[in-house]
């Protein structure tokens, strides 16, 4: 709970929503961090418009104001808007939410127009079930090791290590239906197009690489142009699709190598 907090949650009345509205209005102006947990539903228009129905998410407002939705599981944010967004909050009844009664919500609006056109996230809580507010800080150093970036310099570095007599002509090449890992030669002379994932290769890398190749066959031919895809593993849907389209697995473990980067709480939070 947020120090001096007298909140008794749930919340779920007008005056609690006000006074939780209140308490985030506060907070943003003292550059906290706000970490929502609530059942919400989400309205966004942007560049796409989508909606999320009722159900229990954390909503965390960074203190750059970027805003996040959070389900109770999984890591990506369900919906999002970047640093550089304003937000506004009020309570709301009626027809002005998109509620099936007329129970009172607290809406969180974000609004961000940093991108040229207007982005906006509506978030409807209808229950807030704990608040947290504070300033936090994060200078530490982010420790990367085993990523693609890391795969690639290890394959232009060893092209047998692709496969035997594999000559590599490009790296991230343009294939026009954007660019692959590697292109290069084969033992044969074939051109083949290298795709590389530093996780398990799933049936869309192999759908990528589908289209890199059909990209790059002259007259739409798929025998003219070689597809394989590097990877530390590989679903058994991908091995099929892959095995159908004629393309090769390649097993490969990213090195581990360590490169060191600057990164802040405000990039996972």
């Amino acid at each position: 709970m947020t120090e001096g907090d007298d909140v008794t949650y749930p919340v779920a009345s007008t005056a609690g929503f006000e006074s939780v509205a209140d308490r985030i209005t506060a907070a943003r102006v003292r550059g906290e961090r706000v970490l929502l947990t609530a059942e919400c539903e989400t309205e966004y228009d942007g560049k796409a418009v989508a909606e999320l129905t009722a159900g229990d998410r954390d909503v965390i407002v960074k203190q750059d104001g970027g805003l996040t939705v959070h389900a109770p599981t999984g890591t990506k944010p369900q919906n999002w808007l970047g640093s550089g967004a304003t937000l506004s909050t009020r309570v709301v009844a009626g027809a002005e939410h998109p509620g099936d009664n007329d129970e009172p919500r607290l809406l969180l609006r974000g609004r961000d127009g940093s991108g040229g056109s207007v982005d906006e996230l509506d978030v409807y809580v209808s229950t807030v079930y704990h608040l947290d507010a504070r300033r936090l800080a994060d200078h530490g150093a982010k420790d990367i090791s085993g990523v693609e970036a890391d795969l690639k310099a290890a394959l232009l570095a060893d092209p047998d290590d692709i496969e035997p007599g594999f000559r590599v002509e490009e790296d991230e090449y343009d294939t026009g239906a954007g660019p692959v890992d590697i292109v290069g030669r084969d033992a044969d002379g074939t051109r083949t197009l290298v795709e590389l994932k530093q996780r398990a290769i799933d049936p869309e890398a192999v759908h990528q690489l589908r289209r890199y190749c059909e990209a790059n066959t002259p007259d739409g031919a798929t025998d003219s142009v070689r597809g394989i895809v590097v990877g530390p593993g590989i679903s058994d849907d991908a091995a099929a699709l892959a095995d159908d389209y004629g393309y090769d697995f390649v097993e490969r473990d990213p090195p581990r190598q360590i490169s060191r980067d600057t990164a802040t709480l405000d990039e996972f939070l």
